[in-house]
């Protein structure tokens, strides 16, 4: 932070003396701090303690230009008695206004020689960076009495990151700590915007009307994505025991969505009076590991497996996929509800190294067309045993 060169609005980039958290001796969360509350103070106490305030924003103001400047009043595990604090903060703003009104307070005085006035109130950042933006296209003069002082930042070329709050301190290491935990939040995120497309698909005539169920099982994926992605959730910045909780829910989320996008896609491709009860979403296709493909391809007796690929993009993609079997062989692959498709015989690959319960082979599955927000069935039939193709140690 250079104090000399004020030309980068340091209230975007939490580069204040306070950081995010609230002005020194402010803090009004009654559970984290002991700052004293303005609620009991008398006229006296209050005109004391909100020039120290004023004294606070006095500095904050000469670190940046223009009239505009960003006051946070909250911080991690901040609000949880809400009332309480925002009562606080409601009685500094009216409090503020009165004595400026009463002229006990010299603004003037305190902000000399760049203002004359404060007008304190709630706010977001996205309205503090119009303000800023106004200013800056328009400048204007942004004290009454200071005709010559125009806004005028200069151009930051460099990064802001790698960040650092000390000397040999600098915040990294949180770009790839935890990489199960991130891939873990992208998955889910990812299949929430599958979860949600699916369910406003106009389901099949006579069909069970389960709404309340699948928006209930949507909701709890929603919820622990929304915990996830906090700043030190998918940062991985939190204890081992909170990484652990953060998992655990994410993954409950994901299996209720999984649960009712499942029976909505059965009813859509198999008919509302279908039997079939073990469609799924494969998760572990990482460790090349689906209990329903491998199941179904132990030996030329198993039934048809059907491959369910669903597009989530606004626009038509073909993927390749490795699909899980069991048995070395051929294999028919068709695309399914499409009279003019002819069957494939694809050949699998063996892999080597590969963990417990985990398939031996894989066999490679090109989804060809698969329509925007649409999605694709595909029949694979075992055909018989034969040689398999040496592939990679691991997909």
């Amino acid at each position: 932070q250079n104090l000399e060169d004020s030309t980068i609005v340091w209230g975007l980039t939490g580069s204040y003396v306070g950081n995010y958290g609230n002005p020194r001796g402010f803090c009004f969360d009654e559970v984290r701090c002991s700052d004293p509350s303005l609620l009991p103070m008398n006229q006296s106490a209050l005109e004391s303690h909100l020039t120290d305030f004023l004294d606070l924003m006095r500095v904050q103001a000469d670190m940046s230009q223009g009239n505009h400047i960003m006051i946070t009043m909250g911080s991690d595990f901040h609000y949880q008695h809400a009332s309480y604090n925002y009562a606080n903060v409601d009685k500094l703003i009216q409090s503020l206004n009165m004595f400026q009104g009463l002229k006990t307070i010299d603004i003037p005085e305190i902000f000399y020689p760049r203002f004359d006035h404060v007008n304190i109130f709630f706010s977001s950042p996205e309205y503090y960076t119009k303000c800023k933006n106004d200013e800056l296209l328009k400048q204007q003069e942004p004290a009454i009495g200071v005709a010559d002082y125009k806004v005028e930042y200069g151009i930051k070329t460099d990064d802001f990151f790698p960040y650092s709050d000390r000397e040999h301190g600098f915040w990294t290491g949180y770009f790839t700590s935890r990489a199960s935990l991130k891939r873990h939040e992208r998955v889910g995120s990812s299949f929430l915007l599958a979860a949600r497309q699916i369910e406003t698909m106009t389901d099949v005539d006579g069909a069970p009307c389960d709404c309340d169920i699948a928006n209930k099982a949507i909701y709890e994926l929603e919820d622990a994505l929304g915990v996830v992605q906090h700043h030190d959730g998918v940062s991985g910045t939190a204890k081992q025991h909170v990484a652990n909780d953060y998992s655990k829910r994410l993954q409950k989320g994901i299996d209720a969505a999984v649960a009712v996008t499942s029976a909505k896609l059965g009813r859509l491709f198999f008919g509302v009076n279908s039997t079939i009860d073990n469609l799924t979403l494969c998760q572990w296709l990482n460790e090349t590991v689906c209990d329903v493909s491998q199941a179904g391809t132990l030996d030329p007796n198993s039934t048809t497996v059907s491959v369910i690929v669903y597009n989530a993009l606004a626009q038509p993609r073909s993927t390749p996929i490795l699909l899980p079997v069991s048995s070395a062989g051929s294999y028919s692959i068709r695309s399914a509800g499409d009279p003019n498709s002819t069957a494939i015989i694809a050949s699998i690959q063996s892999l080597k190294n590969t963990a417990a319960g985990a398939a031996a082979y894989v066999l490679p599955l090109d989804t060809g067309f698969l329509p925007a927000l649409g999605a694709k069935m595909y029949q694979v039939t075992f055909l018989g045993a034969s040689n398999p193709v040496d592939g990679e140690e691991s997909y």
